[in-house]
């Protein structure tokens, strides 16, 4: 049996009406998998049976219709008590019961709240179910109580793919990196550190959906760049963090970039180091960067993929820890990789080259590194190294690494307080920040969400340390968004408007509910509490504000995550076509993408109607048109007037015209950089009209 992946996604809400041809899945109980039928909040619930710590590990499900073969989705809501996860398994045409491939997934963080989780089984074959007659089940740790509300299959996907563009680093921009670790699994890997994490080392297993929790904290605290350690041992949890940034990318998060992180002293730990001096030696260096984008892009086969590989002025980043027990160090050349890494993976975003970062106090290093890094190489809350002009800062929180050495070395965490006074250390000749480490557990540097409280020694240590003088697991994560704010050049406000279900007509008086997915572009949390809102905006503007729903865990929508709103919109009584406007609200002040929809409104009075006729007031020829056009539009009487241009994805691109206007006919030219399909919008007399125009050039 093949573990491919697993897990759940964390929405905002559960799931609405049920998929065009869903099947639905009813549990069924086995022998190992009873469960019980209970009441939770008023909601029935298919519980696991059995106590805690050993409630029954599967529930089965029967398709109560129907479910076509290949590629099909299953979508479970769940009630989210508890820390852990679950999997899927089906059968496939390939072999019997595999492991489902998830394509979204979480934790379940134990928010009470009901949640759902989307699978992807490709191959699925259902004509010949092994177990009691059932096609599919649930399956848990026999710690971790499963709560299910429904279940259903469906052909479709769910959901549309809401990933975008990103652009890469230059070369005087502001960088906040972490490095990050894969050897995890519930029972391998590091099993030993003075920090628990605060959902248990056990769950610390190495799915997507721990990944997903683990990107999310990094998020939250303003994380630009994963430097991900690359050694060959448990290389499949490495793939499932490439497989939780592409789920998460799906959903539209704005995800830290990644790069790989050489590890040579574990890589080559029980074997040769290569001679550098050597086509040999070359070749198996290089191998270990290519088997990293290899994977990377596998399972992130997107048009996006590329933009989420770090790059500075161009150039893919690379990182490497010690070299200088490697041979003939000074032989390898940036040609050396480049034409490796070229030949290798053929792919263009390899064409700029290659950004070397080493380590900033251990020599030799490459000759040709671009940056250097106090990269696990000095016990200090902060320590800065300057190379070629940029100056690196390496922040710690702290360091006890009893668990590898015995006693072990000691920099206390204080509750705190030292890693926020590393932060204020940070000034403008700071070009970037490193954090060390984002999840190395043995060694206690972690900035993980961590249990408060005492540390767990182990050995002959004998010293004591506090996580936090506040009790708060997440005392590093804010201090290093607090930090990351006042060091990067992201503004506090910005909003991106990635998707909504506006329609493209209504009657007239009708009420539209529809919802708008909008993405925080800035290091501003967003919360109801702090009097952020989605919401209308304009003169004519009609709705109510929609405040920031509650986000469980991180207090709020932080900078890369993106937030669904439920908006109702009543169309006017008058027929017409009429520009939707709404946007992010700080306050009463509207930031960021405003959502501009063009929604005809049919019926009214055929009076009324000639009085707000988008053609008496609004003209544009030629259309299409080469590179310009002219707009015309006509006043009934005077007063104010503005007419604005706007791209297909909602965003104002030009103001034609803003101020008080004579009564008659007026024109402006509209030009483009880019050809494509354009919204001008005429709001004038209280009324809006708005007309298409397409650009050839």
């Amino acid at each position: 049996m093949r573990v491919l992946s697993l897990l759940a996604v964390l929405l905002l809400a559960p799931r609405g009406a049920a998929a065009q041809g869903a099947v639905s899945l009813t549990p069924v109980s086995g022998a190992d998998g009873v469960f019980e039928v209970v009441t939770v909040d008023g909601q029935t619930v298919y519980r696991a049976a059995g106590a805690p710590g050993a409630y029954q590990s599967y529930v089965y499900f029967q398709a109560d219709g129907p479910v076509p073969d290949g590629e099909v989705y299953v979508a479970v809501d769940y009630l989210d008590v508890g820390w852990g996860g679950f999997l899927l398994q089906y059968n496939a045409s390939a072999e019997d019961y595999a492991f489902a491939t998830d394509v979204r997934g979480t934790y379940r963080m134990d928010t009470g709240r009901p949640r759902t989780a989307f699978f992807r089984l490709p191959d699925a074959d259902f004509r010949g179910a092994q177990n009691l007659g059932a096609d599919l089940r649930l399956y848990s740790d026999p710690s971790v109580q499963l709560h299910v509300l429904s279940a259903e299959a469906t052909a479709e996907a769910p959901g549309a793919d809401l990933g975008t563009a990103a652009a890469s680093f230059a070369l005087d921009d502001r960088i906040v990196s972490t490095s990050v670790f894969h050897w995890y699994v519930p029972n391998g890997g590091q099993l030993s550190g003075p920090w628990v994490p605060l959902e248990g080392r056990v769950h610390w297993d190495g799915t997507v959906g721990w990944w997903r929790f683990q990107v999310q904290q990094m998020m939250a605290a303003n994380v630009d760049v994963l430097y991900v350690h690359l050694i060959p041992q448990l290389e499949f949890v490495r793939v499932n963090l490439f497989r939780a940034l592409r789920s998460l990318r799906e959903e539209g998060y704005d995800v830290p970039k990644v790069a790989p992180f050489l590890d040579p002293l574990i890589t080559w730990h029980d074997g040769t180091p290569p001679d550098l001096a050597t086509e040999a030696g070359k070749d198996e260096l290089a191998s270990h960067y290519v088997r990293f984008f290899e994977q990377y892009f596998a399972v992130n086969p997107d048009q996006h993929s590329a933009d989420y590989l770090a790059r500075i002025d161009g150039r893919v980043v690379l990182d490497t820890w010690h070299v200088f027990f490697l041979s003939n160090v000074a032989a390898l050349t940036r040609e050396d990789l480049e034409s490796r890494l070229r030949g290798a993976l053929d792919h263009p975003v390899f064409d700029g080259g290659i950004y070397m970062v080493t380590t900033g106090l251990n020599n030799p290093v490459f000759s040709f590194a671009d940056e250097r890094v106090p990269q696990f190489e000095i016990n200090a809350y902060y320590h800065e190294v300057t190379h070629n002009g940029i100056t690196a800062a390496q922040l710690k929180g702290g360091y006890w690494d009893q668990n590898v050495r015995d006693p072990g070395d000691f920099l206390p965490r204080d509750g705190g307080g030292p890693y926020a006074e590393a932060w204020a250390q940070v000034d403008a000749d700071v070009d970037r920040v490193y954090v060390e480490s984002w999840n190395e557990y043995d060694e206690g540097t972690g900035i993980y969400a961590a249990q408060p409280g005492a540390g767990v020694p182990t050995g002959t240590n004998p010293n004591t340390d506090v996580w936090s003088a506040s009790g708060d697991p997440f005392e590093y994560v804010r201090t290093t968004a607090a930090g990351a704010a006042a060091f990067n050049e992201t503004p506090a406000l910005g909003a991106r408007v990635l998707a909504h279900t506006l329609p493209a007509s209504v009657e007239a008086g009708a009420t539209v509910r529809a919802t708008v997915t909008v993405r925080n572009e800035g290091d501003a949390v967003w919360s109801a509490a702090a009097g952020f809102a989605f919401g209308p905006v304009g003169e004519a503007a009609v709705g109510e504000a929609v405040p920031v729903p509650a986000v469980p865990v991180f207090d709020g929508v932080v900078r890369g995550r993106p937030v669904t709103f439920d908006i109702e919109w009543t169309a006017p009584d008058v027929a017409g076509t009429y520009a939707v406007r709404w946007s992010m609200l700080d306050g009463e002040a509207p930031f960021g993408d405003e959502l501009t929809a063009t929604v005809e409104v049919t019926g009214g009075t055929a009076a009324e109607a000639e009085e707000v006729e988008p053609a008496a007031l609004l003209l544009i020829a030629p259309n299409p048109a080469s590179s310009a056009a002219t707009v015309r539009f006509r006043l009934a009487r005077p007063g104010p007037a503005r007419l604005e241009v706007y791209d297909a994805l909602g965003r104002r691109v030009a103001v034609l015209a803003d101020g008080a206007r004579a009564a008659g006919l007026h024109s402006a030219t509209f030009e483009a950089e880019a050809g494509g399909v354009y919204v001008v919008r005429l709001e004038a007399g209280g009324v809006q009209a708005s007309r298409s125009v397409t650009l050839l050039r």
